[in-house]
């Protein structure tokens, strides 16, 4: 099974990616996945993205699933999902 990741930002900047396609398990959830890309990327990926102690995205980071803001990261992740991450704009 597989889950398409499409980063921008700073996240792209972390990652040194637009997107990437990685492989799940059956019962894989959100959690999981951000976990393993926290261990992959490292430090400033924790950091400025995902702080899997408290299981819960940087303060300046959405995480969309198909398209929609998720904040149950506990979520099953199934076959073909599209999932977003992208630092919130502010401006004015």
């Amino acid at each position: 099974m597989k889950v398409i990741f499409k980063y921008a930002g700073i996240v792209n900047e972390i990652t040194g990616k637009l997107s990437e396609e990685i492989e799940i398990g059956a019962e894989t959830n959100l959690s999981d996945i951000l976990r393993r890309l926290a261990s992959q990327y490292g430090l400033r990926f924790k950091e400025h993205v995902f702080n899997y102690e408290a299981n819960k995205p940087a303060p300046n980071i959405l995480i969309l699933l198909n398209g929609k803001i998720i904040q149950d990261y506990d979520r099953k992740i199934n076959d073909g999902d599209f999932v977003s991450i992208i630092p919130m704009v502010s401006g004015g």
